[in-house]
């Protein structure tokens, strides 16, 4: 038979998982949000790689508000198709 591995990720106080989407705060000066710039933002590359300096440079538009959000394609999770798990395993 099979062995059944049950697992459960644990909380980060950086990443916040929502699905296969990942969120983090980013915080940013009233300078920035009202003439734009750029901020470095920790991506899943610095835990692959056990680097807590990898950052990705987020472009900020001028005049972004509070709460405005920017996605980065392909900075998630790996998407996994639940219905079949051995489809997506290296078998």
């Amino acid at each position: 038979g099979d062995l059944v591995v049950l697992l459960s990720v644990e909380k980060d106080d950086y990443f916040v998982r929502h699905g296969a989407d990942i969120h983090v705060m980013a915080p940013i000066s009233f300078a920035q949000a009202a003439l734009g710039g750029t901020v470095h933002i920790r991506s899943l590359d610095s835990l692959k790689e056990g680097k807590s300096n990898v950052t990705r440079l987020v472009t900020v538009q001028r005049g972004t508000q509070t709460d405005s959000t920017h996605e980065i394609r392909d900075g998630g999770l790996p998407f996994v198709d639940q219905r079949n798990p051995r489809a997506s395993s290296n078998r």
